[in-house]
């Protein structure tokens, strides 16, 4: 147990971020094996205090979360299953045409595009949702919103293909979503073809998938696959493209008057590349609540234990997520599959220790963070997690924050995760 206090002092430190309006409000647990032992809600969805107030149900956009609960699971389930190796290259499963804009391209990986050493620019440039990349659902001159629909995909694909390395494959660790964006392709596309979904399986907006342009269709059996290879068994309630109704529920984020012209967005996802393809990206898009995170850390732990429960079992098993979640080359950076870790001394060390200075969690802590303000910590070794929900960009104009803004948040999950440890 932790000490008399803990909570309050930890309760303190994100009532701060609030009152300093690092963000209109967060949600936080911690805890172990056997579950939560601490859970708080701080704030309003906005910093109008008539706005409706943080819960553990509140909903929120896990931004580059989705990154590793989704894309990095849905990888780990087919290398599990011995559909897809870490050396697979990516032009053996999307095509010669993957590399006809730059044959280097022909040696990128799987195992590349998980640890960010593919090659690529950190972000498409332009971006889908500029209007210089000319997505057909934005015209900004009739003031009418873009539809967070599939119209782009084909175009986006064209200019995917058409990207050229800005370094050699294997030699440098550059973050990029243009990675997981990859995968969601590689994905995808072996989900259809393989007969791992079916047209069953699709959601509504996804029905007659098989006359959709490429990669409509791919984006569709990613998106089944995930929920029901990855999210089913452990987060029943995170979804991508959230369902309307629960959009009140969701946490709002940016004042977008530049792309999607929702001001707030709420319920949508607010990564314009990811609503540009639809809502359905691999770097970006997934929606989640507390308890499911809870759940999904809970459940990671309980499998590297060995202690897996039938309720809640992981997605794959503890070699896999053993092999997916441990340092792949400290002479790179941090990364492991996916995942980043808590290893300190070497390049990007945990997105700058988010998970807590010396004597919190270990250095064998596998993490993420994501754009909204979303931090995730899980600790095989000391058998502790601990998840912090934010919507640090509400207020941020347009598709972009100020380039330093999300310097706040971070110190925030700092001094938690810090004072989460000093109380054990």
């Amino acid at each position: 147990g932790r000490p008399r206090g803990t909570e309050a002092h930890l309760r303190e430190i994100l009532e701060r971020g609030v009152q300093a309006e690092v963000f209109p409000g967060a949600v936080a647990a911690a805890g172990g094996l056997d579950g939560a032992d601490v859970e708080l809600a701080v704030g309003h969805f906005t910093y109008s205090r008539e706005s409706p107030t943080m819960s553990p149900s509140t909903v929120f956009d896990m931004a580059s979360l989705t990154k590793v609960i989704a894309t990095t699971s849905a990888v780990a389930v087919l290398y599990e299953r011995g559909v897809l190796a870490l050396g697979t290259r990516v032009v053996d499963v999307l095509g010669a045409e993957f590399a006809s804009a730059d044959a280097s391209k022909a040696d990128i990986t799987v195992d590349h595009c998980l640890t960010h050493t593919a090659g690529y620019q950190p972000d498409p440039q332009p971006w889908y949702w500029e209007e210089a990349f000319g997505c057909p659902s934005w015209h900004r001159s009739s003031g009418d919103p873009p539809a967070e629909g599939f119209e782009c995909l084909p175009r986006i694909y064209s200019s995917f293909l058409a990207e050229e390395l800005v370094t050699t494959p294997g030699s440098q660790f550059a973050y990029s979503d243009l990675s997981f964006i990859t995968l969601q392709f590689i994905v995808g596309r072996l989900a259809w073809e393989r007969g791992l979904v079916t047209s069953e399986d699709l959601l509504p907006r996804c029905h007659g998938a098989e006359a959709m342009p490429l990669p409509s269709c791919w984006s569709c059996a990613f998106e089944a696959f995930v929920r029901l290879h990855v999210l089913s068994s452990v987060m029943p309630d995170s979804q991508f493209l959230l369902d309307s109704s629960r959009w009140p529920d969701a946490a709002p984020t940016l004042n977008d008057t530049v792309y999607t012209l929702r001001q707030p967005l709420q319920g949508q996802v607010s990564d314009g590349d990811a609503f540009a393809m639809g809502g359905v990206a691999g770097h970006a898009g997934l929606f989640s609540r507390l308890h499911d995170v809870e759940r999904f850390a809970q459940a990671a732990l309980q499998t590297l234990s060995g202690s897996t429960t039938a309720t809640d079992s992981f997605p794959v098993n503890s070699t896999t997520l053993r092999l997916f979640t441990s340092v792949r080359d400290p002479a790179f950076s941090s990364r492991a599959l996916g995942w980043d870790t808590n290893l300190r001394g070497v390049p990007d060390s945990g997105f700058d220790g988010v998970c807590g200075r010396e004597g919190g969690f270990s250095s064998s802590t596998f993490l993420h963070i994501g754009y909204t303000g979303t931090c995730l910590c899980i600790d095989p070794e000391r058998l502790q997690w601990s998840a912090i929900l934010t919507n640090r960009v509400f207020g941020c104009q347009g598709q972009l924050c100020p380039a330093d803004s999300e310097d706040a948040v971070k110190q925030v999950y700092r001094d938690f995760n810090t004072a989460l440890h000093s109380s054990l």
